[in-house]
């Protein structure tokens, strides 16, 4: 009979696969053929015999909620809204969690990535494979708070490296995602500010790229020191959930949100991380992450909705999202409507 503490069972959990430096551009494990092929080759059909994942809402449905937001703004109720979509299917019966894990892992390499598993002896067999780039909250041992919202994504070209960049550089020049990541960085000040001192809120930089395996993301990184009359949890509350996952203002967006989702999000767009006993603590946003639960494998997918936003694209990015989690693990996206 085991005799360790619960905290001490979830540790085990808990496999850290990243790196010492975090800096996303390696792994340990090597590419399968699968995720090499599916990968190297981004603007190729998928294979018709891989397993679907099909999207909770139809492209047309998913397109009018989009316009729906579009109306919030006019009206005044929100500036941005970030909406999400969830695929769904059943887990390919011969891989375990774990392997479908270092495929993503491969295929998908993130500087905040995590696995965790819990089995029957939780009463549930619940999984998350996550392959996030980014980074909730940090607050080192000195007091310093760090957050670094990504707002704005451009898939890459992996085939031409001169393209590649011109994508990158556009990205770095779009009134609309720039826009979408200035509302959310004023958004993240003003959560720092209830346990930040006064005048010790900087943004270090200010809508940086920064290139991943499938995208290229536009990140801010904003840094306050902590007051000596809060501590980690009383961040924790002030800044949960991620301005970027929300969008702003942060709580009637959250309603607005809840009236167009229909449905709880789970994990995706919450945090994993760790808090130390020395008052550290370093967390991720969830996303880019694959759940799995009784053989049902999910995956959340959203994006940023502000005045500027075309449905059409907004939709061609929540596939782009998805599918760096997807084909890293071998299955393709659908709406329901496209069958």
């Amino acid at each position: 009979e085991s005799t360790k503490s619960l905290g001490d069972y979830l540790l085990d959990q808990i496999v850290e696969l990243s790196n010492s430096k975090r800096n996303g551009h390696s792994s340990i494990y090597p590419s399968s053929s699968l995720t090499n092929s599916l990968i190297n080759n981004p603007t190729s059909s998928l294979t018709t015999n891989l397993p679907i994942l099909l999207a909770d809402k139809t492209r047309k449905a998913y397109s009018n909620n989009i316009n729906q937001c579009i109306e919030y703004i006019k009206q005044g109720e929100t500036y941005e809204v970030c909406l999400t979509l969830q695929f769904k299917g059943s887990l390919k019966n011969s891989i375990s969690p774990y392997d479908h894990y270092l495929s993503l892992r491969s295929g998908n390499r993130a500087p905040y990535s995590s696995y965790i598993r819990y089995d029957n002896k939780c009463n549930s067999d619940f999984a998350v494979l996550c392959s996030s780039p980014e980074r909730f909250i940090k607050i080192s041992q000195e007091g310093l708070v760090e957050t670094k919202p990504i707002k704005g994504t451009a898939k890459r070209n992996l085939t031409n490296e001169s393209i590649d960049q011109l994508i990158a550089y556009n990205l770095k020049n779009d009134i609309k995602s720039k826009s979408e990541n200035l509302m959310i960085v004023d958004l993240l000040r003003n959560d720092l500010s209830r346990v930040c001192q006064v005048n010790s809120i900087n943004v270090t930089k200010l809508m940086n790229i920064e290139t991943y395996s499938t995208v290229h993301q536009l990140v801010t990184t904003i840094n306050g020191k902590l007051n000596k009359y809060n501590n980690l949890i009383d961040v924790l509350i002030s800044t949960f959930p991620g301005g970027s996952m929300t969008g702003a203002p942060k709580i009637r967006t959250l309603d607005i949100i809840d009236k167009l989702e229909n449905r709880p999000r789970g994990i995706y767009s919450g945090t994993i991380g760790y808090i130390g006993l020395n008052g550290i603590i370093d967390k991720n946003i969830v996303i880019r992450t694959a759940v799995i639960s009784n053989d049902v494998i999910t995956i959340g997918s959203g994006g940023a909705i502000v005045i500027l936003s075309d449905p059409v694209k907004e939709v061609d990015e929540v596939i782009t999202k998805a599918e760096a989690v997807s084909r890293s693990l071998g299955y393709q996206l659908q709406f329901p409507d496209e069958l």
